[in-house]
Order: structure tokens, then C-alpha cells, then sequence
């Protein structure tokens, strides 16, 4: 009885032993700061490799530049381009070739220094075919680009060299007045192409960072990233070390992220349910901030009977009441959108607004000519999220409410179907949709960001829209120097997407940051991406 008894005690301490010390040691590092030294944001999402970005996305944008920093970056106020890695740049006479003059004390994150081969190692691996065509799209204006990722040349063809340790020269096909705001882009923060981007949770140890913060730690949905002591400005930085929640394949996350929130589990994250947002802004725990991000319905160009004929497109453009959507939704998620980008990006291209009232008679005389019969069903396929789901009801609602009022007989048969972001990339890829409701946003600031995902052999035109003569604009466009040519060709371009109307932009979408009162320095940049090097814990 004595000897039962004794295995019994031996049996509880060895249980102990195993549960009090090895299943805490595996988020030791979480659990002991019990969140009292450092805040806590739920990012919501993050990209499943720091390789290869195949759309915008302002979460990725903003772990990316947690981590990483380029040769020139964005002034998150001014827009304007401001040295990172580079200390300074000369440009040649005819603008084709730029001289970066690296900073003496720009490290990796693990001391050693920074060098123009660095730069050029990173180029040739995210310009060669294995990434597909995205990046050689965006950087097209260097010599010899194209061709390398196309298997056509070597690298060594590529005009971009390091004439010595801290010197990086880059020649360009012709000059390209936005150069430099590419560069800016967060996919073009240096990176070494080791493998272990691909899979950065697992090899998260293995990554040399660049930028202000290195991640310390990955559990299965957190990360703990830690400031850089070796980031050329550090100085810069205002935390020492924050936590990140993340979801892996869930739809909806706004709503785990609230309830979240309010068991003080997280301390602030983006974009909440539209049910919540009045209860939370009378606690003042809402910052609103205004995007350049812009929600628009997407017509299928490559097989939809539907939306192939452009009488239809012009019918639902007219029908679209953008003060009613503003009106049934709480103030400050959505303004008004009436021109393809924000006339601060814009400039004096168009002197008044594309899409302007809503005209009943426009609705019922294209809606007749399109040849629309009901019941054939029209698809309308959205990222699942409670504000999407909300918009796509109030849109469609809306449109149908403006076709009956115009006297038309028809009434569209509108079919609403969710997904999560993988599937609905799919989707899109596919073509198995009639109509996408989905955001836009320019990438850097000049208005060719947006121009150019229209032209027909961008990566980026998902409706399959193609122009012969948009696409000759374009190419006019990009090899200009002349200031009054660019906003006439410009012109041109916005003028015949709007004749063709392969997409209507709806409204600007603003951020909203849920945050507790103690957490300061909250700011974002144009795109959407909060600046998450200034935040402040005051807890």
C-alpha cells in the first residue's frame, strides 16, 4: 500500500515537472512580460513570404517595413522621397542613371555592414524569373531587366552595379520622373534571398533585418519583434518591443479582433466591425484616418456574357447613389470617391469629376441597350469581412432601387458570395465572377501608380481590360519628360478608361485604429499602413 502510495507522489511530481516546465518554456518569452513592458497589435494578417508580394496589401506593407528598409523611402506626411540606407543620390543629365551613395553606418542586423553588392545581390534575385513578373514589371525601366527575368540575358546585362563598396549605380532604359518613388515601395526594402524568406516563421533566426525592428520570436499566431540596435536609425525608433497578432485562414477577423479588444487580450488593431464602431468612438477609442485606399466594383472583361458589354457597365455606373452608401453607414468609414485616384495625386490632369451625379435617365436607356434580362444572374464575389458583406448589400440594394426608379423594367438578379483571401484570388485568377467588389490604392505618389495597372500586359489588370491605344499612351507616358505632355497623356488615359469602364471606383475607404487610451504615436501613411516604429506604450 506504501509502495502505491509512493508511485503516486512520484507520478504527481514528474507531471508537475513536465507541465509547469516544459509546456510554459515554449512561450516563455510571451508569458513573463505578461504584456506589462510592451503593447500588443493585432496586425490581423501577415504574408506568407517575404519574397514574393503578388498584390497591395498595407498589413504586408506594414510588417515589411518593421523589418526591412530600401535605398530611399516615403515621407509618411509629405509624400515626398527622403534617404533610408542611401544617404544621398546624384542623377545624370539626361536622368537615366542614378549614383546611391550608401550610408557609412548602415548594418544588418547582425553588424555587418551593408554594402552595393548587397544591393545588387538582392535585384538579381527578386528580377529573375523564379518571381514571376511582377517585379521586373515595376522596375521595367532598367536596362537589361526584362530580358534577364525573361531568360534573354545574364545578370551581368543588368545596368545595375556597385562601383565600389558604397556605391550603387542603377541606367535606366529612358528617364522615368517616378524612379525613385518605386524604389520607395516597402516590396523593394533589401532582403537577402537566402531561403529563409520563404519560410520566415520557422526561419525567422536565420533572417538578417534592415530595418528598424528583427522578430525574436513566432508562435503560432505572434510574433515579438524587438528594435534593431544595428538599424542605421535607430534613434528614430520609439519602442523597444512590441507583439503582433496574426490569423492564419480565417474570414471575418474583425470580429475576433474585438472581442479580443475588449478582453484586453490585445491593445489595439484596425478596422472594426461596423456594429461596434459608435459604442467604441464614444469611449474615444477610434482614430480615424484618411486613404488613398479606394473600394470600386471590378467588371469581368475575360468571360462574363453579363459584363462584357459596356452598356451594362455604363448602367450600373449611373446607378450607383455614393451619398446614400455614405449615409447608411457610421461616420467616417467611407467618403465619397467621384474620380479614378485623389486629385492631390491627380493634379490638374481632369479639371471635374468623372463619375458625378447619378442620372436615372442614363441608367434605363443603357440598361436597355445592354440587353440585361432578368433572371440571368449576375455574380458579385467579395473578401469576407463584415463591412464588405455590408457594402456589397447596400451597393447592390441601391443600384436596384435607382433602375426602378428610372422607369427600366428590369430588375438585376445580384448574387453575393464571400470568400476568404486565398479563395478569392482564385477566383479572380479564374475569372468565375461577373462583378468584383474589391480596393485599390496608388503605390506611390504620382498618378502613373495607377495608370499603369490598366495597361494590357500588367500583372496587375485583373478584368482583362486592353486597349491598343491606352497602351500606346502609356508607353508615351513613361519615356516623357515633358510636363505638359504627361498630364496630356494622362488625360487621354483617364478619359478612355472612363469610356470603356472596366472598373467604377465607389468610395475612399478610411482606416479606423481601435487603440486603448494609453497607447500613443498613432500614425499611418497615405496607403493605409500604420507607422508601427513611432508607437508609444504609456501603460
Amino acid at each position: 500500500m506504501m509502495k502505491k502510495y509512493y508511485k503516486i507522489i512520484i507520478y504527481i511530481i514528474i507531471m508537475n515537472f513536465v507541465l509547469s516546465g516544459c509546456v510554459e518554456k515554449k512561450s516563455e518569452e510571451f508569458q513573463t512580460s505578461n504584456k506589462e513592458s510592451y503593447l500588443v497589435y493585432d496586425i490581423g494578417e501577415v504574408p506568407e513570404s517575404f519574397s514574393k508580394f503578388n498584390e497591395y496589401n498595407s498589413k504586408s506593407n506594414e510588417i515589411l517595413k518593421a523589418l526591412f528598409t530600401g535605398l530611399v523611402c516615403e515621407d509618411s506626411n509629405t509624400m515626398q522621397i527622403k534617404s533610408a540606407l542611401a544617404e544621398k543620390w546624384d542623377v545624370s543629365k539626361d536622368k537615366t542613371e542614378y549614383t546611391f551613395h550608401i550610408k557609412n553606418d548602415a548594418k544588418w542586423s547582425d553588424g555587418t555592414g551593408i554594402t552595393a553588392s548587397d544591393f545588387v545581390d538582392f535585384f538579381k534575385s527578386i528580377l529573375s524569373s523564379k518571381y514571376g513578373n511582377s517585379y521586373a514589371y515595376e522596375l521595367r525601366f532598367i536596362y537589361g531587366a526584362k530580358a534577364y527575368n525573361q531568360g534573354k540575358a545574364d545578370f551581368n546585362d543588368v545596368a545595375i552595379n556597385a562601383l565600389d563598396d558604397k556605391t550603387l549605380r542603377i541606367r535606366l532604359n529612358n528617364p522615368c520622373n517616378y524612379f525613385l518613388s518605386i524604389l520607395s515601395r516597402p516590396e523593394f526594402t533589401l532582403r537577402e534571398f537566402n531561403g529563409s524568406l520563404e519560410n520566415w516563421k520557422k526561419e525567422y533566426k536565420k533572417i538578417k533585418y534592415t530595418g528598424p525592428y528583427t522578430l525574436t520570436n513566432v508562435s503560432e499566431d505572434t510574433l515579438l519583434i524587438t528594435k534593431n540596435q544595428n538599424y542605421a536609425m535607430k534613434d528614430e525608433v520609439i519602442s523597444n518591443k512590441l507583439k503582433l497578432k496574426f490569423y492564419n485562414k480565417l474570414t471575418n477577423i474583425s470580429a475576433y479582433s474585438i472581442t479580443d479588444f475588449d478582453s484586453d487580450t490585445i491593445d489595439m488593431f484596425s478596422n472594426p466591425p461596423t456594429s461596434e464602431i459608435e459604442r467604441l468612438k464614444k469611449d474615444n477609442q477610434v482614430k480615424i484616418f484618411p486613404t488613398f485606399n479606394v473600394d470600386a466594383i471590378y467588371f469581368n472583361l475575360k468571360n462574363s456574357s453579363v459584363t462584357n458589354s459596356v452598356d451594362f457597365r455604363r448602367a450600373i455606373s449611373a446607378a450607383i447613389d455614393r451619398k446614400n452608401l455614405i449615409d447608411n453607414l457610421p461616420q467616417g468609414v467611407i467618403s465619397p470617391c467621384y474620380n479614378f485616384v485623389d486629385k492631390k495625386i491627380q493634379g490638374n490632369i481632369t479639371s471635374s469629376d468623372l463619375f458625378g451625379k447619378m442620372d436615372l435617365k442614363e441608367i434605363a436607356s443603357e440598361l436597355t441597350k445592354s440587353g440585361y434580362a432578368n433572371p440571368n444572374k449576375v455574380t458579385v464575389v467579395f473578401e469576407e469581412s463584415s463591412l464588405n458583406r455590408k457594402m456589397c448589400q447596400l451597393i447592390t440594394d441601391n443600384i436596384n432601387k435607382n433602375i426602378k426608379d428610372s422607369g427600366a423594367n428590369e430588375k438585376i438578379n445580384f448574387d453575393l458570395k464571400g470568400y476568404n483571401r486565398k479563395d478569392i484570388n482564385e477566383i479572380l485568377k479564374k475569372g468565375e465572377y461577373d462583378i468584383y467588389f474589391g480596393q485599390y490604392n496608388i503605390a506611390y505618389n504620382n498618378p502613373e501608380s495607377f495608370l499603369e495597372m490598366w495597361n494590357s500586359n500588367s500583372p496587375f489588370n485583373i478584368t482583362g481590360y486592353s486597349n491598343i491605344a491606352y497602351d500606346d499612351f502609356m508607353y508615351s507616358l513613361s519615356v516623357s519628360t515633358d510636363k505638359n505632355k504627361i498630364d496630356e497623356y494622362s488625360r487621354k488615359m483617364y478619359q478612355q478608361l472612363f469610356f470603356d469602364m472596366p472598373m467604377v471606383p465607389i468610395c475612399y475607404k478610411n482606416n479606423m485604429i481601435c487603440a486603448k487610451k494609453f497607447i500613443g504615436g498613432i500614425s499611418e501613411d497615405k496607403y493605409g499602413a500604420l507607422i508601427i516604429s513611432q508607437l508609444k506604450y504609456h501603460k
